[in-house]
């Protein structure tokens, strides 16, 4: 495993980096999510542990996925992996697929997992809920990102699908991420096929 080169401008911040003699590079919405993100791709042993762990499996599902932070260890480590990111927002899933591009096996959908189909709103935390960590956060409304159940000002309207349908029948899902802000039991619930027939 090759040491990272990592190389940040200002925000958004963009990240160089070389993995097993290829340079890559990644953008973020800000220091914050590189930072996460270095910190997995840095560590052989959540690099490692990855490739162990997932050794063999065919199909991996990152829903929440915002702009890579999961998908980029996950498509490094399991090269031979289909990858389905499911991002429901646009600004978010844009750079998710700019940050993609270099993987063969990733497929980006924009749209919200849910238990249901149709139009899903979702709030987009105001200000003084977007600090970075729990202290500076509003504790009436924690989340950090996006959330059907938040009360920021601004809103917007994503596509709900069941896990179900965004993921193709004939396709046997072998690891399942769910970071949805509260949302995960909506998201679980839409993937009735899924858990009964692969887990």
């Amino acid at each position: 495993m090759n040491a990272l080169a990592g190389e940040l401008s200002e925000s958004p911040v963009r990240v160089e980096l070389e993995w097993r003699g290829e340079k890559r590079t990644f953008d973020f919405p800000g220091p914050f999510y590189a930072s996460r993100t270095l910190d997995r791709l840095g560590s052989p042993i959540y690099l490692d542990f990855l490739e162990q762990a997932l050794a063999g499996k065919k199909v991996l599902v990152d829903v929440g996925a915002h702009v890579g932070e999961t998908t980029i260890p996950l498509a490094l480590a399991c090269p031979e992996a289909m990858i389905y990111s499911v991002e429901p927002f646009r600004e978010s899933y844009e750079t998710l697929v700019r940050n993609t591009l270099q993987f063969h096996n990733v497929h980006c959908i924009c749209s919200a997992a849910s238990d249901r189909r149709g139009a899903i709103e979702l709030s987009l935390p105001d200000l003084g809920q977007r600090g970075e960590d729990a202290a500076n956060r509003d504790p009436a409304h924690p989340t950090a990102l996006y959330s059907a159940f938040g009360r920021g000002r601004e809103t917007f309207v994503a596509e709900g699908l069941p896990l179900d349908d965004l993921i193709p029948s004939d396709e046997w899902v072998d690891f399942l991420k769910v970071d949805t802000e509260g949302y995960e039991l909506e998201v679980l619930r839409g993937a009735h096929r899924i858990l009964n027939r692969d887990r």
